[in-house]
């Protein structure tokens, strides 16, 4: 079954959080989402570090174990203009709708990144397109620089 687990703050001080295994990986949907206001006060461990207010914190074990997937790092092969709803990725990869792709900063721009979720890929061309269109441009090439 999915699972969905709510919090403000997790801290896995003594305890571990673990979410399947190698050996039986967890198959469904498990969603974190974490609660609070932007102006909310931050959590303070001690006066040496504050962590933010909402957060997931770990000094002993997570583990998350889920379907392996055929890649999990791809190269863009071409850039995706700020606005675009389909960029170009390599082919044969085992994306499904609802799969979510992250596009790092490739300028001076450090938080020039975007996160969308796939409508449709297609693994002979390596076309993806989502709904939300890019906020950012993103410089992609077939070849290494």
């Amino acid at each position: 079954m999915d699972i969905s687990f709510r919090a403000k703050h997790v801290f896995v001080r003594a305890g571990e959080l673990i979410i399947g295994s190698k050996e039986a990986p967890y198959l469904h949907n498990g969603t974190i989402t974490l609660y609070g206001e932007k102006d909310a006060k931050a959590v303070v461990y001690d006066n040496a570090i504050e962590a933010g207010n909402k957060l997931i914190a770990n000094v002993n074990k997570i583990r998350m174990y889920g379907k392996q997937r055929s890649h999990t790092l791809v190269r863009l092969l071409r850039p995706a203009l700020r606005g675009a709803t389909e960029i170009l990725i390599e082919k044969g990869m085992d994306l499904v709708p609802g799969d979510r792709i992250a596009l790092l900063p490739t300028s001076y721009e450090n938080t020039a990144s975007d996160d969308v979720t796939v409508s449709t890929y297609d693994t002979a061309t390596g076309s993806a397109t989502f709904v939300t269109p890019l906020a950012f441009y993103h410089w992609g090439r077939k070849d290494s620089t």
